[in-house]
């Protein structure tokens, strides 16, 4: 529901089916996502860290 494009392309989803989701779920998984990549960022520079003070 993030980004419908591709499956919309594909047959998976209609137009109606996206413009029939609910806004309070689309925003839950709006911020799911940016917990995601904050979670997978964050990991990313601690591993970097602790592998630039280990020698």
């Amino acid at each position: 529901m993030l980004w419908p494009g591709p499956a919309v392309r594909r047959g998976l989803l209609s137009a109606e089916d996206i413009d029939n989701f609910p806004p309070h779920l689309q925003r839950l998984l709006t911020i799911r996502n940016w917990m995601d990549v904050v979670l997978l960022v964050w990991g990313s520079i601690i591993y970097a860290l602790l592998k630039l003070t280990r020698h």
